[in-house]
C-alpha cells in the first residue's frame, strides 16, 4: 500500500511540474512572438499560458539567454491586441493585469500604462471625443516621456549610422546608385527634428496626447531609416 500511494504521489507532483512547464513554455513562446511582431501568436500563446496559470506573478519565466520575465500575461495580451487594432479588448486585459497588482511592482507596469493610454485616446477618437476618457496620471505622463525620448534616441542613432555609412567609400557606390536613400533619410531627419520640438515644447505643459504624438513621429521616423 505504502508503494502504491508513494507512486501515487510522484505522479501527482510529475503532473505539477508538467502544468508549470507548460504555462511558462506557452508565456515565452508569446514574448518571442512579440519580439518578431507576431501578434496573433502572442494572443494564441498568452491566452494558453492563462488557461495553466491564471494568476500574474512578478516570479520570472527565462525567456533565453540571460532575459527574464515576470509572469503577466494579461499585459502581453493587451499589447497583443493594441497592435491588433482591438483597444477594446486590450483595455480589458490591461485593466486585468492592473486588478491583480503584480504588473505594478514590475519594470513592465510602463508598458501598461502606455498602451493603455494609447488605447484609450483611440477609443475616444473613435467615439469623436476630443480627449481621452480619464486624465492620464502624473505616473503615465511620466513613462510617456521616457519612451518618446527612447524612440528619439533610437531614430537619432539610426539616421547617425546611415550617414557614416553614405560617407564611407566601401559604401559610397552604393549610396550614390539610389537617390531614394537620400530622400528616405531627409525625410526621417526632418521627423526626428519635429518629433524632438514637440517633445520639448509637451515636457513644460505636460501634455500626454502631445508627449504620445511625439513618440509616434519619431517612430516614423525609425520606420523610414529601418
Amino acid at each position: 500500500m505504502r508503494a502504491a500511494g508513494a507512486a501515487v504521489l510522484i505522479l501527482l507532483i510529475a503532473s505539477t511540474a508538467s502544468v508549470r512547464a507548460d504555462y511558462a513554455a506557452e508565456f515565452r513562446q508569446g514574448v518571442l512572438a512579440s519580439d518578431r511582431k507576431e501578434w496573433s501568436e502572442v494572443v494564441r500563446h498568452m491566452q494558453a499560458a492563462i488557461v495553466e496559470k491564471p494568476a500574474e506573478s512578478r516570479n520570472r519565466v527565462l525567456i533565453y539567454g540571460v532575459h527574464y520575465e515576470p509572469y503577466v500575461p494579461h499585459l502581453w495580451l493587451g499589447v497583443a491586441y493594441s497592435n491588433l487594432n482591438d483597444c477594446d479588448t486590450a483595455l480589458k486585459e490591461l485593466a486585468e493585469s492592473e486588478k491583480q497588482v503584480e504588473v505594478t511592482k514590475t519594470t513592465r507596469y510602463r508598458d501598461l500604462q502606455i498602451t493603455s493610454y494609447q488605447c484609450q485616446k483611440r477609443v475616444a477618437a473613435k467615439l469623436g471625443a476630443t480627449a481621452p476618457p480619464r486624465e492620464p496620471s502624473e505616473q503615465t505622463i511620466t513613462a510617456l516621456t521616457e519612451s518618446a525620448q527612447e524612440q528619439i534616441d533610437a531614430a537619432t542613432r539610426l539616421a547617425q549610422q546611415i550617414r557614416q555609412k553614405a560617407s564611407d567609400p566601401a559604401t559610397q557606390p552604393l549610396w550614390n546608385s539610389d537617390a531614394g536613400l537620400a530622400d528616405r533619410l531627409a525625410q526621417a531627419s526632418l521627423h526626428v527634428d519635429g518629433a524632438k520640438r514637440r517633445l520639448s515644447a509637451a515636457r513644460s505643459t505636460k501634455n500626454a496626447s502631445e508627449i504620445s504624438g511625439a513618440g509616434d513621429t519619431a517612430s516614423i521616423a525609425r520606420g523610414e531609416l529601418e
